[in-house]
């Protein structure tokens, strides 16, 4: 029980680490900004534990699949620039 307990414990200080970092990256430094993502944190950590698990699981399921949009716009811009850095690989290793 204890294991478990520290588990969750340092997931939820490590992600809160994480998040912070890339709001930080997104919206810049500054007290406020800090401020903001901190609450909007707490807020959040407070519903998820006066939730079911069931709404909990839904909600990040949502949140995954929210993310794929983006990275597929990025990996179609990309991929002209892939191609190219391949097939400069390729040609790389044909004339070794």
């Amino acid at each position: 029980m204890a294991a478990v307990c520290l588990f969750a414990f340092f997931t939820i200080l490590s992600w809160s680490y994480y998040g912070l970092r890339a709001w930080k990256y997104l919206f810049g430094q500054g007290k406020l900004t800090d401020l903001t993502y901190k609450l909007l944190f707490l807020v959040f950590t407070v519903l998820a534990a006066a939730i079911t698990m069931d709404v909990v699981i839904k909600f990040s399921d949502a949140m995954i699949l929210a993310l794929v949009f983006p990275n597929i716009i990025g990996l179609l811009m990309l991929f002209p620039n892939v191609k190219n850095e391949f097939t400069k690989y390729i040609a790389l290793l044909s004339k070794r």
